[in-house]
């Protein structure tokens, strides 16, 4: 029984630290989140497939810098850990993007903290339901979040009426 209560408390502990995380983010980057959010939401199968062949080609070079560093010299160790940092911020900003648009679809009428709350509570379960979520939604969210997040760098401003 221990056992069970320590898991528990650890999956509490790591939902309150990504709702944390994923308002924080919100709160600091309010444009680049919502530019995530807009990408997904006018493009998620563009986004998907982006998210998919990018996370792919730069998980074959963290490997083959990895398997350099460990056969040749370690120096190739930095490169694998330069593109691994880019690709979780990436991966990061991608998912507090999603999570805006779960958010907002979930709780329109509510305040941004709130819905960011929301988001996050839901995509955080989803992601616990044992086999489709660990490895059907978990890399759904993470390619769509990638994708959506390098869209975002290419899409025009959305224009706001006066």
């Amino acid at each position: 029984m221990p056992d069970f209560l320590g898991a528990f408390i650890i999956i509490v502990a790591v939902g309150i630290c990504l709702i944390a995380l994923f308002n924080v983010l919100g709160v600091l980057f309010p444009a680049r989140i919502e530019s995530i959010r807009h990408a997904a939401e006018t493009s998620p199968v563009r986004a998907f497939f982006l998210g998919l062949v990018n996370f792919l080609f730069f998980g074959a070079l963290i490997l083959g810098f990895l398997a350099m560093g460990e056969n040749i010299h370690r120096i190739f160790l930095l490169p694998a850990l330069l593109i691994l940092s880019v690709v979780s911020l990436g991966l990061t900003f991608g998912v507090g993007g999603i999570i805006q648009l779960t958010g907002n679809r979930l709780q329109p009428d509510r305040s941004p903290i709130q819905r960011t709350t929301w988001g996050t509570t839901a995509l955080y379960l989803a992601c616990l339901t044992p086999f489709i979520g660990w490895f059907g939604v978990t890399a759904y969210l993470a390619w769509v979040g990638l994708g959506a997040f390098i869209l975002s760098f290419f899409k025009r401003e959305i224009s706001k009426p006066d």
